[in-house]
């Protein structure tokens, strides 16, 4: 289940992950709309444009499009709910919220630093995780090597990561434009500013709509999943 302010020992150290004032109640919109609208709403109170259309598109698809049942049983994955009233409490107490997303199918070095690097610049980092099906999408029939469940599980296993939702999309454009991180980071080589192309992000210009930061942070050269499935004589793509 998703925590509430606990305190998890992990390592030599114990963490405080940000707590939430109460759970959410599964099924109520009125719930949902609630924690929203105050998210979309600018200094002078009106909503932002398109605001209630990705509100409506939300609704319908609820958590049950981005996790499964054996997802959510993993303390600190959240559903759409949990993350909504993470980011307003968070909002709600002058801190800052760093949202990062990718597949992170076999977690190596290079993602280590990468996360970590990315913790330091707010007060929680969201991990927005591809599901299995996107994840396919996006590499192959034949990815991920690990399911979403397990890919979760070990993200979470880092002192960096706070939470993760898993997303079906193939960019997470949609839910940063619902969630308004505070930092939105990316890994590789991408340019925020661009508009087409391998370099184009498509969250950076969510991000930039809404005015917050965009930070790309190098891969660690030497390191990828890749790299680390063609040593062992599998790429992915052609497993038996």
């Amino acid at each position: 289940m998703p925590r509430w302010g606990t305190i998890e020992h992990e390592k030599d150290s114990v963490r405080q992950t940000p707590p939430l004032d109460s759970p959410p109640q599964a099924g109520n919109d009125g719930w949902l709309t609630a924690t929203v609208s105050p998210i979309f709403q600018g200094n002078d109170g009106r909503k932002a444009p398109g605001a209630e259309a990705l509100l409506t598109h939300f609704l319908r698809v609820r958590d049950s499009s981005y996790h499964g049942t054996e997802v959510m049983m993993i303390d600190g994955v959240l559903g759409l709910e949990s993350a909504l009233a993470l980011r307003r409490q968070l909002r709600g107490q002058g801190k800052k919220l760093v949202f990062t997303n990718g597949c992170f199918d076999i977690l190596h070095v290079g993602h280590v630093r990468y996360l970590a690097e990315a913790r330091r610049l707010g007060d929680a980092l969201l991990v927005a995780l591809n599901s299995d099906s996107s994840v396919r999408t996006l590499k192959g029939p034949m990815r991920p090597v690990q399911s979403a469940s397990d890919r979760a599980e070990v993200l979470l296993a880092l002192r960096a990561v706070d939470y993760v939702v898993v997303f079906d999309d193939a960019t997470a454009e949609r839910l940063v434009r619902l969630l308004r991180p505070d930092v939105y980071v990316k890994g590789g080589d991408y340019d925020p500013a661009a508009t087409e192309g391998p370099r184009y992000l498509p969250e950076a210009r969510a991000v930039a709509e809404y005015g917050g930061q965009v930070a790309i942070i190098p891969f660690v050269a030497g390191y990828s999943t890749t790299g680390i499935l063609r040593a062992a004589g599998d790429e992915g793509n052609e497993r038996t």
